[in-house]
């Protein structure tokens, strides 16, 4: 067993993989959502990272809000994460995973303490409640009993009770459950050999002689999703969950009891895993630990194949022929048994001779089982194996069978490779996927093709299957300018030319002035706040957010105030002239953004431009009464 890892100990042995996811998320994240995992890693309400006993996988908590704490997965080997959240999805990572990344990444991070004791004082207050529970629980059952403890000892003088003996207790336990729904027996079982009233033997017993309804179950399950429905994360939701896995444990434990019933109990195995995926997991409700006992019972079904062949095989081949289940395909492609992969080679030579039941044509079939083997973030196939796959399946197009060897190189880094088949799938279409793999192989020439192409060609870059914001191209092509140029002169003029052409690109011009802020280019930073007045002296101008920029541009210019560089000054100094133009031309008598101007103007130390300013406004003005008398109030106590 895989020794626990704590935080320290994951950012020593995991830095690199931290740091690639890190860059990862950046592109594969949406600003916003980015801009709040890192604030959300500043304030430290991530913590207690651990790992379990499978190699890469992170464990760690956040605190939301309501009192609301989710748990959440790195697979750092994989670049993958799930998180309990409502927001998680697996096309769109959440501020959470963001935010665990980017702690994992700062050795020096350290959780919020306030929220720490919180979470632990929660915690302890949780357990003193349910232990609260308990007493007041049995209290009410001695309370119950009092008013018949004199009559009762009256009967048992007169009629005094043997000893049942063990042979007779399957028996008397089976009466007492008879009236239970499955659910309840389930909870009275756990219960009883809990408390240790009943053995092993006679729960074995007692569970043999059942016949399991799979419609009770089914009923449950149901009822469970409606829950989640109602209250995807409030308290009642994190009282079904803990129901959920209290019953289905149950249910997986006496399962597990009985070798007699190895092939029954498999089969419903197969069922309630069936059940999970279609009526939580493929609903959204995709909360792990649904996923780990889908997991564990599907796991529990590919162990008995493999030493038991002959009475399980027929089993899954009924569930697959009849049913489908995509669940069972992926699991038994995963597998390592040589078994479950001579099952799929069978099935997949069966289907190019003739077409299987519930499919149109033995195309859709072959495609299906390809699909099904890699649709998991787990995706771990043999080499070997997948290869047999696909060259046994003789119904697939060229382009198909091109589309899975892409996969599978893909899953085996061979970049070479990988993009030979992926010019015959993509052709003329932006691949995020292939850009990022040209950047995981060093393949700085053709990614930084591939960038250009996305800048230059917009038919190309509307080709792409997902939204890629231009900033992020842009500021990719960057870096990517700084591997390519070794000597300075050749960077420089690199530099300069995408400057050039980031002026002239179609862009937001919020997001243009934040290239620029990024790459230090100051300068730049005029066209963006000349911009914004323009955009502040149009009426009824409703698409323009007034408060976002003004904001921004705040920003910058407080940002700047320390920085020492010629370029700065003209900067404000070209702001004083904006802001006369603006005055000229608006109608406006809000004068904010004009007032904290003059403040910042006034701490780079540009009184001279300052007093002119003034004096302008003075002259020029002189009905804007507000903006006059604030104005002559500064220029008086600042001493202009």
């Amino acid at each position: 067993m895989a020794a626990v890892l704590n935080q320290k100990q994951i950012q020593k042995q995991y830095l690199n993989d931290v740091l690639d996811m890190k860059h990862f998320l950046k592109l594969h994240t949406t600003p916003e959502i980015y801009r709040r995992g890192v604030a959300y890693y500043q304030k430290g309400k991530i913590f207690d990272f651990h790992t379990n006993n499978r190699r890469g996988i992170v464990i760690a908590r956040a605190e939301g809000s309501h009192n609301n704490y989710y748990e959440l997965r790195l697979d750092l080997e994989r670049l993958t994460g799930r998180c309990d959240c409502p927001s998680d999805h697996n096309q769109q990572k959440c501020k959470h995973i963001v935010a665990a990344v980017y702690a994992l990444a700062d050795l020096n991070y350290l959780p919020n303490q306030e929220v720490l004791k919180h979470y632990q004082d929660l915690m302890v207050e949780l357990e003193v409640v349910k232990a609260s529970e308990e007493i007041a629980s049995r209290q009410n059952l001695n309370a119950e009993s009092t008013g018949k403890s004199t009559r009762t000892k009256a009967v048992k003088k007169q009629n005094p009770v043997s000893k049942r003996p063990k042979a007779a207790y399957p028996q008397y336990v089976t009466k007492i459950l008879e009236a239970l729904t499955l659910e309840k027996k389930a909870a009275l079982l756990e219960h009883l050999l809990v408390t240790q009233k009943v053995n092993h033997s006679v729960t074995r017993a007692w569970w043999e002689a059942q016949n399991i309804d799979l419609k009770s179950i089914l009923r449950f399950i149901k009822k469970q999703r409606q829950v989640f429905d109602n209250d995807y994360i409030g308290e009642k939701s994190t009282r079904a969950i803990d129901g959920s896995l209290s019953y289905l444990r149950q249910i997986m434990y006496h399962l597990n009891l009985s070798s007699a019933m190895k092939p029954k109990a498999l089969e419903l195995s197969i069922s309630i895993a069936q059940m999970i995926d279609d009526e939580w997991l493929s609903q959204g409700h995709n909360y792990i630990v649904f996923e780990e006992i889908r997991e564990e019972l599907i796991s529990a079904v590919l162990e008995t194949l493999e030493t038991n062949p002959k009475e399980i095989k027929p089993v899954i081949e009924s569930r697959l022929r009849e049913e489908g289940y995509q669940g069972l395909w992926r699991l038994l492609a995963m597998s390592k048994g040589a078994v479950a992969h001579d099952m799929i080679l069978e099935q997949i030579s069966l289907s190019n001779s003739r077409v299987p039941a519930l499919f149109d044509s033995s195309e859709a079939y072959q495609k299906y089982i390809l699909t099904s083997m890699m649709m998991t973030p787990d995706w771990q196939l043999e080499d070997q194996f997948f290869l047999q796959v696909i060259e046994e399946c003789e119904f697939l197009t060229e382009q198909d069978r091109a589309y899975y060897y892409q996969r599978y190189y893909k899953n085996r880094g061979e970049v070479d490779k990988y993009l030979q088949y992926s010019a015959a799938v993509e052709k003329e279409r932006f691949s995020i996927e292939l850009l990022e793999v040209l950047l995981e192989g060093k393949e700085w020439e053709r990614a930084s093709r591939v960038v250009d192409r996305f800048l230059t060609d917009p038919k190309y870059a509307r080709s792409s299957l997902y939204f890629v914001p231009l900033l992020d191209m842009v500021m990719l092509k960057s870096k990517l300018i700084g591997e390519l140029h070794d000597d300075e002169k050749s960077y420089n003029e690199a530099l300069d030319k995408l400057y050039v052409q980031v002026e002239n690109l179609d862009i937001k011009e919020d997001e243009r002035a934040l290239f620029f802020w990024e790459e230090r280019q100051y300068h730049q930073l005029t066209q963006y706040l000349d911009w914004y007045r323009d955009q502040s002296m149009i009426l009824n101008n409703y698409a323009f957010k007034s408060s976002d920029h003004k904001n921004n541009a705040l920003f910058y210019l407080t940002s700047l105030l320390p920085l020492q560089h010629p370029d700065i000054d003209a900067i404000y100094k070209a702001a004083l002239v904006k802001e006369i133009e603006y005055l000229t031309h608006t109608q406006s008598n809000v004068y904010e953004f004009t007032y904290q101007l003059v403040d910042l103007v006034f701490a780079r130390g540009l009184h001279q431009d300052l007093s002119a300013f003034i004096a302008h406004c003075q002259t020029h003005f002189a009905r804007r009464k507000k903006l006059i008398e604030s104005l002559s109030d500064f220029a008086k106590t600042k001493g202009l």
